[in-house]
Parts: structure tokens; sequence; C-alpha cells
């Protein structure tokens, strides 16, 4: 187990808000707790400047520079794995990042209704992996569907996001 889930199922508050705010504080990660309380960051790479972006509200997952519209996402917990979920409003609001029009066989990164009685879609469910690079501490995401990890085909802007890349970026949270 490692020792962000250890930490996770350990702690017991009271509020879901306090919650999400001493896991930020003490790894960095956000995410939201099974009771829902969200809180949205930027996911970016190499030293923060290549973002996932939900492309124009989505469905496509692309690099986009920091403190554009439609960087903004959070984790939720499910089931011992992390889901990425979008949230800038419209209709892909709360789509998890996974596999392109929930195909198992397309590793391009899309959203994806998930949660509730849409389930897991495949490619949704993530692991972090600590890592330091281009000015702090973050975290490769690596995709359980794809034993692989996220990633842009390139880190120029507009550049789809792929969930089978052989090596890992190391995500810095904005």
């Amino acid at each position: 187990m490692s020792r962000l889930n250890f930490w996770l199922r350990s702690i017991k508050v009271r509020s879901a808000r306090f919650a999400v705010a001493a896991t930020v504080a003490a790894t960095g990660i956000a995410f939201v707790t099974q009771t829902g309380a969200a809180y949205a960051h930027q996911y970016c790479a190499s030293g923060g400047i290549t973002c996932l972006n939900a492309w124009g509200g989505g469905p496509e997952v692309n690099v986009y520079s920091p403190g554009a519209a439609h960087n903004q996402f959070y984790l939720e917990l499910n089931n011992g794995y992390y889901n990425i979920k979008y949230e800038g409003g419209g209709s892909y609001d709360a789509a998890c990042i996974s596999d392109f029009n929930g195909l198992q066989d397309n590793a391009r990164a899309g959203l994806v209704s998930c949660g509730g009685s849409a389930g897991t879609p495949w490619g949704a469910n993530f692991n972090f992996i600590n890592c330091t690079g281009g000015g702090g501490s973050g975290w490769i995401i690596n995709n359980v569907h794809w034993s692989k990890f996220l990633g842009p085909r390139t880190a120029n802007n507009g550049e789809p996001f792929y969930l089978n890349k052989p090596t890992g970026w190391c995500f810095l949270v904005l």
C-alpha cells in the first residue's frame, strides 16, 4: 500500500472539506473524498507548462498553457484508484479522463461520463507515483488499464494526451 493510500485510509476527520485541504497540504494531491467535496487544480508537466486541458470544454484532452480555460481537474477516490475529473461546467463537467469515447482499445485521452449509473469507463483508473522534476515535487500518473503513463504526444499546445506513454511525465499540481 502506498504512503498516500495508507494516509488516506488512516485519517479520520469530520469534515470532507477539511479532509481535502489536509490532503492537499500534506501530499500535494487534490482529490475528491467519497462524500464529494471537490478541490480542482491544474495538472501540468514539463516544469508546469504542459497542462491537462479539456479542449473547448471536452471531450478531447489536449495540452494547453497554465491559466487557460478548461484546465481545472480534480481527483476522486474510486475503489482504491483515482479518477481524474474535469471541473469546468458544460456537458463534460465531472466527466473522467479515460479511453477516448469509452473505447477500450483507444488510448487517446478523452472525457467520458463516469460515476453513479455510468460506472467507470475503460482507462479511467489511475495510480500516482511520487516524482521530482521541473521546479518541484509532483506525480507521475499511471493508467491502470494500459499499465503505462498519462502524457502528451509532444509538449506543444493543442497536442493530445495519451494513456499509454512508455515513460512517465512528472505533473505538478498548480
